[in-house]
């Protein structure tokens, strides 16, 4: 039998390459989105105010699986806008994760890489998290009180990176719009992570739900990229020009951004018995 699955920001764009690309002879797609009305005539339109009556009248058909992918995830909005980050980034997703407790309905939260303060090389699910702004403090407080309230969640932390399917702003678009539209831009070289793919995180996804873990797993890439070298990477990939790539410092005093979120794969790859891989040996 096919497993239900409801998206939480199904138009953002995990989730909406999660709906383009979990594979429909095993799952049924649901989900809701919040003010992008291209998705109306399919989709829920529900928001963080949405009361528990509400989130109960969309959960009617009752999933098997619930993802929430929906988040702030502009770093210099969260540091401007404490209150609505909190709303959606925390506050929300808890209040998910207990009517799915209720309901016995999985619950899937995406998390973030940033939750640590950039000292270590890479980071396991047991390092102590030490968030440094608004937004990576949001995605905590979720994780402790997700976990605290329904133990049978999971909580993935990742950073994805590839060619947005929706009108929003990531990385990678904004690389590759500007190299295509001639216009330099700046690489922090001083800035590391372990980005995954798309296409990476939906394989390793559907081990996840067909193995039923709970707990807290990072998904990463098996080796650290400063920004600066995803920014030449992306340009060799699609024939660009490098040149326009500056390699710089990150130097903003307005909002603080940890230097290293490089993430430790081990409890990922033993669990689910695969073999790392770099974010260039990876489908993007």
């Amino acid at each position: 039998m096919k497993k239900k699955i409801f998206i939480i920001g199904i138009s953002s764009n995990l989730g909406f390459y999660l709906s383009k690309h979990l594979p429909k002879n095993k799952y049924i797609i649901s989900g809701s989105f919040n003010r992008n009305n291209k998705f109306k005539k399919k989709y829920f339109n529900l928001s963080h105010k949405a009361s528990e009556k509400t989130i109960l009248k969309v959960f009617k058909n009752k999933p098997d699986i619930v993802i929430h992918c929906a988040a702030l995830t502009n770093i210099e909005h969260c540091e401007n806008n404490l209150k609505e980050t909190i709303d959606v980034n925390t506050k929300f997703p808890i209040k998910i994760s207990k009517i799915c407790k209720i309901l016995g309905i999985k619950f899937i939260f995406i998390s973030t890489d940033q939750l640590f303060a950039g000292r270590k090389d890479f980071y396991n699910e047991k390092d102590k998290a030490i968030p440094k702004n608004n937004y990576s403090k949001s995605k905590y407080i979720a994780e402790r009180d997700i976990y605290k309230f329904n133990n049978k969640s999971l909580i993935l932390r990742l950073s994805f990176v590839g060619r947005g399917m929706v009108e929003k702003k990531n990385l990678f678009d904004f690389v590759y719009k500007n190299l295509k539209n001639k216009k330099k831009i700046y690489g922090y070289d001083d800035i590391f992570f372990t980005p995954v793919s798309f296409d990476y995180f939906t394989k390793i996804l559907i081990k996840f739900i067909e193995s039923n873990y709970s707990g807290r797993f990072n998904i990463a890439s098996n080796k650290a990229i400063s920004k600066y070298q995803l920014c030449i990477e992306i340009a060799k990939k699609y024939n660009l020009d490098r040149n326009l790539i500056v390699k710089s410092k990150y130097e903003n005093n307005d909002t603080i951004r940890p230097k290293n979120m490089s993430l430790d794969i081990s409890k990922m790859c033993k669990l689910l018995n695969v073999s790392g891989k770099s974010f260039m040996q990876m489908k993007w």
